[in-house]
């Protein structure tokens, strides 16, 4: 009986998503996604596949504000990008509901390449202060984590609260 429950949890284990959201700026220190490219990813560095259970996304979120009543549509936050001049051009693609995302999959959420970046100093206020999202995923087992992406930094599980 032992046994079994050891190996189910193995199980469980060994095919666990993890997803993190991240970003990725141009420069010398900078973890760049692809060449010249920067903005915000997510990535599934875990061992087996996310299921998106949901996903909200935010701009100028008050610190502390919880709840999907203050998201804005995806779509929103590009365009938003694109008509202030922040940047030029930008390759999006948001996660859809249901979708999995494999093993060492990486999605490019926000990114832009370096030179089509017309405003440096806003771009980097808003992917440190503006923007924000956060994604439930869950494993082939049905069990679901949350990651967030806030203030510039990612975090999982209770530190998206």
């Amino acid at each position: 009986m032992v046994q079994v429950h050891l190996a189910q949890m193995h199980n469980r284990l060994s095919t666990e998503p993890l997803i993190n959201i991240g970003s990725a700026m141009a420069g010398p220190e900078a973890q760049v996604v692809a060449d010249g490219e920067e903005g915000i990813y997510l990535r599934n560095k875990g061992l087996g596949p996310g299921r998106v259970a949901s996903v909200a996304y935010f701009l100028d979120r008050a610190p502390g504000a919880t709840g999907t009543a203050d998201a804005v549509a995806f779509d929103k936050i590009a365009d938003a990008l694109v008509k202030t001049g922040i940047v030029n051009s930008l390759v999006t693609d948001a996660p859809e509901m249901d979708e999995y995302i494999k093993e060492n999959e990486q999605i490019k959420l926000l990114l832009v390449r370096s030179s089509k970046v017309m405003k440096r100093e806003e771009w980097i206020a808003f992917l440190d202060k503006r923007f924000g999202m956060t994604i439930t995923y869950c494993s082939i087992y049905d069990d679901c984590s949350t990651a967030c992406y806030r203030n510039g930094r990612s975090s999982i599980g209770k530190a998206c609260k």
